[in-house]
């Protein structure tokens, strides 16, 4: 009788310890720098699993400012990217930290365009346009940290998620048409300024929602 209660008991914990311990599917919504995306995460081990995600964000401005020139400025930013991540519970008694690391295929853009006109009460007269725009090469690489609260049993739970991306140098264009196309020939000047932001910082939250 003995023999079958310390049977039971064995196989009781041992059942309630795999099912504490068995890796976990999540789908995830996040938001942060990489904009809106989605995610899912895909648990192999205790301490390892992969993820794959999308993100996109686009901004477009407007603005006219008038004085003596009239000139009309229009920016966009645009990033949309996939990428696949691995993350790593370093510690094994700290279970809401992970270490990440990946690669992320990104489409980047920023630029602004600007129109100039002269306004006077005879006549008015255009000046032309500038237009610069940066890129970035597409193939990043990632390092990070995860934190949340992983071993929560409830089917909704959340994550932090902040690293940096490797872009490179940035590549500058700048273009212009019109009496104030010699301003262009600054463009070393400022490809110059910005040689050194050769990394993207990432932040997103995550709201993860638990797979059976």
């Amino acid at each position: 009788m003995k023999r079958i209660l310390y049977l039971y008991l064995f196989c009781a914990h041992s059942l309630a310890f795999s099912q504490e311990e068995r890796p976990k599917k999540f789908i995830s919504q996040q938001i942060g720098t990489l904009g809106f995306g989605l995610e899912y995460n895909h648990g192999f081990t205790n301490r390892f699993s992969l993820r794959g995600n999308i993100n996109y964000f686009q901004l477009n401005q407007k603005i006219t400012y008038s004085n003596t020139v009239l000139f009309e400025k229009y920016r966009l930013f645009r990033i949309a990217g996939i990428g696949v991540i691995a993350d790593w519970r370093f510690l094994e008694n700290v279970p809401n930290w992970k270490v990440s690391a990946g690669l992320y295929l990104v489409s980047r853009k920023a630029s602004e365009t600007r129109d100039y006109i002269y306004v006077n009460e005879d006549f008015t007269e255009d000046l032309g346009r500038l237009s610069i725009e940066f890129s970035a090469f597409p193939v990043n690489p990632y390092v990070g940290f995860l934190y949340g609260n992983f071993k929560s049993t409830k089917p909704i739970t959340y994550s932090i998620e902040f690293g940096t991306l490797f872009h490179g140098q940035p590549k500058v264009e700048f273009t212009g048409t019109g009496r104030i196309e010699q301003t262009t020939q600054q463009v070393d000047i400022i490809r110059d300024n910005v040689k050194n932001y050769m990394f993207y910082p990432v932040l997103n939250f995550k709201l993860n929602y638990k797979l059976k």
